[in-house]
């Protein structure tokens, strides 16, 4: 009988320290999901535009925080006055970028998971914008340029969404470019190239010749010449 007591006694004291380190996992799988739905917010960051002169995007004192924006950010460029900021180099990718200033890619890939929007401006002069669902004005220049699987989405205050003007002015197409009640504005030779077999014009929009040129146009340059719409 002594003996039986004392295996009692043990199996008791095996299951409440069982019982107890089980409770401490919980309450440690408990705190540990807490700390990362905090992690999860604080990585989705609000990053603002602080030099008032324009400048370089990928300089990191330009920005709220003094670190260039990642892929988990939301964007928002607002200074007084007409600023140009400028991304020529590098590739970076944010969440979303809300403008009211003129943003120019000279070089490097600027990838957009979300919308780009605000009254400002996207001036493509040899860099490439990816993945955007764009809803202010993309104009184009000489220096050329590359929409990588981009959406224009226009409405009736902003119906224009992608502007080429004037002799050699051109933009880039790789992937798709869905307009989505967009316009594309072509004039005095300005041109779209579709450069990669897999590049098409999609959606429901406008492609609009503003003059009698017939040097504007859209040009298939690979797939054997065969551009895919819709």
């Amino acid at each position: 009988m002594a003996f039986a007591s004392v295996r009692e006694l043990l199996r008791r004291s095996w299951r409440f320290r069982h019982r107890r380190l089980a409770k401490r996992r919980r309450n440690l799988t408990s705190r540990l999901r807490f700390f990362e739905r905090l992690e999860d917010r604080a990585l989705m960051a609000a990053v603002s535009w602080i030099n008032a002169s324009g400048g370089s995007w990928n300089i990191a004192a330009n920005w709220s925080g003094g670190v260039v924006p990642g892929a988990n950010d939301d964007v928002t460029i607002d200074q007084p006055g007409a600023l140009i900021i400028t991304h020529a180099s590098g590739t970076d990718t944010v969440r979303s970028i809300v403008s009211q200033e003129v943003l120019t890619l000279s070089g490097g890939t600027l990838t957009v998971t979300g919308t780009v929007q605000g009254s400002g401006s996207i001036t493509l002069s040899g860099g490439t914008l990816g993945s955007a669902t764009v809803q202010q004005l993309i104009k184009g220049t000489t220096s050329g340029g590359t929409l990588n699987n981009v959406k224009l989405q226009g409405d009736v205050t902003q119906p224009v969404l992608l502007d080429l003007n004037g002799f050699n002015v051109n933009v880039g197409v790789t992937g798709d470019l869905t307009l989505d009640s967009a316009t594309a504005r072509l004039q005095n030779w300005g041109e779209v190239y579709f450069n990669s077999a897999a590049a098409g014009l999609s959606g429901t929009g406008t492609v609009f010749f503003a003059d009698n040129n017939g040097s504007s146009g859209l040009r298939p340059v690979a797939n054997a010449g065969q551009l895919t719409i819709g």
